[in-house]
């Protein structure tokens, strides 16, 4: 996870990049905004994944079964798994 995710808010089903939320504010025609950073975590602790092919943050039971880009391997992991992520410090982000 390279790029930088976060997450709108503590209701957020996934995270975004920095990218997406300074559109977002863009066309909202703010210059700033609110939002909680995505921290990389543990399997067991996590309730998400980045997907290396969406590249989101996306809930972790939703990985592999609503995914378009799920790819098993014989290891039953999706190859497009990655790094798990949570709810981090809020920060905000500026145009």
């Amino acid at each position: 996870m390279k790029k930088k995710f976060y997450f709108e808010d503590e209701d957020s089903e996934n995270a975004h990049s920095e990218e997406f939320f300074k559109d977002q504010m863009k066309s909202e025609g703010i210059t700033e905004m609110k939002v909680l950073e995505a921290v990389p975590t543990t399997y067991e602790t996590s309730d998400f994944v980045y997907c290396k092919e969406s590249q989101e943050c996306v809930e972790k039971i939703d990985c592999r079964k609503n995914c378009d880009c799920y790819s098993p391997t014989d290891t039953e992991k999706c190859i497009s798994e990655g790094i798990y992520c949570e709810f981090g410090e809020e920060v905000i982000l500026k145009l």
